[in-house]
């Protein structure tokens, strides 16, 4: 059977972060497949994939990811790792053969938009990119929690380069991160929000996916992305 673009999406970001030796977890994968869609809609007026991004728990999210990555999960394995800031990682593996099936699916530009973004993030530490997603894209700005993205905000842009200049002015954005902080604040008193349709999913996935979340929940609350330090530990407590 074949496979769905954005099964294609994620087997061609699994196999170039590889190649990239880079170590994340889901959140960062959905982050680069959110900033790779933003880049391509800027520059074509079209998504990548069908995909729609919801302002979730830490940040662009959609449950197609979850739908993905277990269409391709019979060819995806993982390991431990430990990231340039010392932290510990799950990585993906995927089989080559699914890597180089994947890179035939995609077209050209969707692959060179895709490869940029990865260029400048690949190797990052989740922190910055999360930062940057949540105060430097279009769709998030001014979006609020449970709400779906909305790319028509995203400014047009036909030049392939990438830009990481803030997008809005000073006091804006301060504004924003002081508003985003405060929602953060009372995280350990809040649930996740629902998902419709609810993804369905064997055992053994679902405590891959809480481990995940919870080892990243600790590494943002350890690290920096703007947030005081009573939004910090609201994190710490999301996996207690």
């Amino acid at each position: 059977m074949a496979r769905t673009k954005l099964a294609n999406l994620i087997a061609y970001i699994l196999g170039s972060l590889s190649e990239r030796d880079a170590a994340f977890g889901k959140t960062k994968l959905a982050k680069l497949l959110y900033l790779s869609d933003v880049e391509f809609y800027r520059r074509t007026r079209e998504r990548l994939a069908d995909v729609d991004w919801l302002f979730y728990y830490y940040g662009p999210y959609s449950p197609t990811i979850d739908e993905g990555l277990n269409e391709l999960g019979v060819d995806v394995s993982e390991e431990e790792v430990t990231t340039r800031a010392g932290f510990k990682a799950r990585k993906f593996q995927i089989a080559e053969p699914l890597y180089r099936s994947a890179s035939g699916q995609l077209t050209a530009r969707e692959k060179r938009t895709i490869d940029q973004i990865l260029d400048t993030w690949a190797l990052e530490e989740l922190n910055p990119l999360l930062s940057y997603v949540y105060f430097h894209t279009e769709p998030m700005v001014g979006a609020h929690r449970g709400e779906y993205l909305d790319f028509s905000k995203i400014e047009a842009r036909h030049a392939d380069v990438l830009s990481r200049r803030p997008l809005l002015p000073d006091d804006k954005l301060n504004d924003f991160r002081r508003r985003f902080t405060q929602a953060l604040s009372g995280a350990s008193e809040h649930r996740r929000l629902p998902l419709a349709p609810t993804p369905r999913f064997d055992e053994v996935y679902r405590r891959a996916s809480e481990r995940f979340d919870q080892e990243e929940a600790w590494r943002i609350a350890e690290g920096g992305v703007g947030l005081d330090d009573d939004a910090k530990q609201g994190l710490s407590t999301q996996g207690e």
